[in-house]
């Protein structure tokens, strides 16, 4: 009342106990959000918060930001269909750069995060090892990338996120960077990090531009990567050559006494997927190390 904004009942109401708060389209606006942040400073048992959907931009959601270091159990932090702006992702970099930054789920769909701004919380991600999905499916990631072929020391989000993929630090599973625009360089290098990464189960990129170099870079990482479990690119310019290039890895942990025989009986098996129509190549390798893993290629 002393700033003149009315008590909203469905932010106060509660009819159970809970340790979510979900204010999702709620309409708040960045006037109540800069009341919200002050009333949210050492709330206690808080696990998750939603806030998408609420007429954000950086003048409300820079002070929630700035309070939630006052909550150590948050783990879970949704900020979708609000408006990401410089002072936003300055404020999120400096969140997730603490050391002691609970976060393991951020998601952003929709949140008008280009290439500069989620550079910079991405960038801020290198020494973070708690962090373990993000989704930042449909922004504007990749926007910056013609200028990048012009000022190559412009770094775009997807370059960002790859250096990210090739920290040791990296403790991150799930990526979704669906219905962007990463395309061309950036796209490349996201995928190069895939040598390296050890940690992402779960990766989707579908509906960006990865093209013939990118499906090319793709299927090569892939074959040295060894925690991916499910990978999504559909919509994404892949050409028939780099398609032969992607491809199908599944590995097995078999038993040692029964690993002569099951070798015995995936070779027909194996045999019989070579002479399928589109199949380019299929076979089964051993680990020379650990003989009870085998992979399906």
């Amino acid at each position: 009342l002393k700033v003149g904004i009315n008590p909203r009942s469905s932010l106060i109401v509660r009819k159970k106990l809970s340790k979510q708060l979900c204010l999702k389209s709620h309409g708040l606006g960045d006037k109540s959000a800069m009341q919200f942040a002050e009333s949210l400073k050492g709330a206690p048992y808080i696990h998750s918060i939603n806030l998408a959907d609420n007429r954000l931009t950086d003048e409300g959601m820079s002070p929630i930001l700035a309070s939630l270091v006052t909550l150590p159990t948050l783990y879970e932090l949704n900020l979708s269909q609000n408006e990401v702006g410089p002072n936003t992702s300055q404020a999120l970099a400096e969140y997730l750069g603490r050391d002691d930054c609970p976060l393991r789920k951020l998601t952003l769909i929709g949140a008008d995060v280009d290439d500069g701004e989620c550079e910079g919380f991405i960038s801020a991600l290198q020494g973070n090892s708690t962090l373990t999905e993000i989704d930042l499916s449909q922004n504007k990631l990749g926007s910056s990338e013609v200028l990048n072929t012009v000022m190559p020391d412009v770094t775009t989000g997807g370059e960002a996120i790859a250096d990210w993929l090739r920290a040791d630090t990296c403790a991150l599973k799930t990526l979704i960077l669906s219905w962007n625009m990463i395309r061309l360089d950036s796209a490349i290098d996201l995928c190069s990090a895939l040598h390296k990464n050890v940690s992402l189960t779960y990766l989707d990129l579908s509906y960006n531009s990865l093209g013939h170099d990118g499906g090319l870079t793709l299927g090569d990482a892939i074959i040295d990567n060894r925690s991916l479990k499910t990978l999504i690119v559909a919509n994404n310019n892949i050409d028939p050559y780099s398609k032969n290039a992607v491809y199908i890895i599944a590995k097995l942990d078999i038993n040692e006494d029964k690993i002569d025989s099951f070798i015995g009986a995936a070779f027909p098996a194996v045999q019989g997927t070579n002479k399928e129509k589109g199949c380019f190549s299929y076979n089964v390798y051993q680990d020379l190390k650990m003989k009870n893993n085998l992979f399906f290629v």
